[in-house]
C-alpha cells in the first residue's frame, strides 16, 4: 500500500521531514479532494493571518489608551478607539468562524462530537 499521503517517505536516520510531509499532505489534498482542499487552504490562511492582525490591533489599542488625555479627551480620539476596538472584535469573530467551519466541514480535521 501507499505510505504517508502521496507516498512520501521519511529521510534516513528516522528523522521526520516536516516540510516534505506537509507538502505531501497538500499534494494529497489537491489530487484527491480538490474542492475541499481549496476551502481548507483558504480557511487555514485566514485563520493564520487573524492572530497577527489581532495582535497588531491590540497593540494599537493599548498605545491609544496610553496616549488618551484624561477627562478632557476629544470625541475624535474616542471614536478612533471605538473603531479599533470594533475591528479587533471583528477579526476575532472571523478567526473563530473560520475555525468552526474548518472543524465542521473539512473531513478529518477534528474528532466529531
Amino acid at each position: 500500500g501507499e505510505r504517508f499521503p502521496a507516498g512520501h517517505r521519511v529521510r534516513s536516520g528516522g528523522r521526520h521531514d516536516v516540510l516534505g510531509m506537509s507538502l505531501a499532505t497538500w499534494r494529497f489534498f489537491w489530487r484527491r479532494k480538490t474542492e475541499i482542499s481549496q476551502k481548507c487552504l483558504m480557511l487555514e490562511v485566514v485563520e493564520g493571518l487573524c492572530p497577527a492582525a489581532s495582535s497588531v490591533i491590540l497593540s494599537m489599542l493599548v498605545t491609544m489608551l496610553h496616549q488618551m488625555p484624561g477627562s478632557h479627551g476629544s470625541n475624535h480620539c474616542a471614536f478612533n478607539y471605538g473603531c479599533l476596538a470594533l475591528g479587533y472584535v471583528l477579526v476575532k469573530l472571523i478567526q473563530d468562524r473560520c475555525h468552526f467551519i474548518f472543524e465542521k466541514d473539512v473531513p478529518g480535521a477534528s474528532v466529531r462530537q
